[in-house]
């Protein structure tokens, strides 16, 4: 999770970027391309629909290519899923430029993919040492770190259909304060082989200030960031507008409801599968109003 200013990017937990959503009340639109500062730069999947290959250009997997050929000296991957030719190619070609790559990933959805499969398996043939773990839960971090100076991450796989067909977001910062704090829970994962709640917290600074702009940085499940996110909610005087894929946390969902019956405005938008389940947040704010 990165907390900007007053604004949460939540990149794990509550994952931006959604299918087919069922809005409590009519959100604004959003565009395509949110501006960007001199430091971060903020990108939306803009999804066609009926869904045509012709259609296919143009997206976050462009710009995550062209972000890993910046890379001089190193490139760390940790993600979900991974099926993009582009992306795969930019990886075996900054090893070709000589800078170390390296990769994490989750060992039961992607190495054992049959899909996604193929992308690790030419990484692991050029060299590229690819580590899956979480075999009890789901490594589901979708994040790069070029050269320790810059981060990628957002709700984002990179995946055909999550460029092209889904509803997803993705950032790029620029802070080597930023990027060690994801370099360091990288090499968790990587060099320690340590994934889900046997990755212990430690090593990185939660509280940052970027430009002037103050940050803070949280990592699943070791910073507990469902109590950081309840936490920043329970401040909240005028507005709280959400966007989750899945949404099943019963205290935060009492917090955003408990603010609204505090005179908060909330907004919020689910994604339709999973949303009518007794563990949705969906029926019990539905209900709220």
């Amino acid at each position: 999770v990165v907390h900007i200013g007053i604004a949460l990017v939540l990149a794990i937990g509550l994952t931006l970027g959604l299918v087919g959503c069922e809005p409590l009340s009519p959100p604004t639109p959003v565009p395509d391309r949110a501006p960007s500062g001199g430091w971060y730069q903020l990108d939306f999947t803009t999804p066609k629909y009926p869904d045509k290959d012709a259609d296919h250009h143009g997206g976050l997997d462009e710009k995550l290519t062209a972000f890993i050929n910046t890379a001089t000296s190193s490139v760390d991957m940790a993600i979900y899923q991974l099926d993009l030719g582009n992306v795969t190619q930019a990886l075996l070609d900054a090893k070709k430029r000589g800078a170390m790559v390296r990769i994490v990933t989750d060992i039961d959805e992607s190495l054992e993919d049959p899909k996604e499969n193929p992308s690790f398996k030419q990484l692991q043939n050029a060299g590229i040492t690819v580590v899956g773990g979480n075999s009890n839960s789901i490594m589901h971090d979708k994040f790069v770190v070029v050269d320790k100076q810059a981060v990628w991450m957002g709700s984002w796989n990179f995946t055909t259909n999550d460029t092209y067909r889904y509803n997803n977001n993705g950032i790029q910062i620029q802070s080597p304060e930023l990027a060690k704090n994801y370099t360091v829970t990288f090499e968790k994962m990587f060099l320690d082989k340590k994934f889900g709640p046997a990755r212990k917290p430690g090593g990185t600074i939660p509280r940052l200030t970027i430009a002037g702009v103050t940050v803070e940085n949280y990592f699943a499940p070791e910073d507990n960031v469902s109590e950081k996110i309840i936490a920043r909610l329970k401040i909240a005087q005028a507005t709280i507008d959400f966007m989750a894929f899945s949404f099943t946390d019963d205290a935060i969902g009492k917090t955003v409801t408990d603010r609204a019956k505090a005179g908060v405005k909330v907004r919020g938008v689910f994604e339709n599968t999973g949303s009518a389940t007794q563990f949705s947040e969906y029926g019990q704010m539905k209900q709220a109003g």
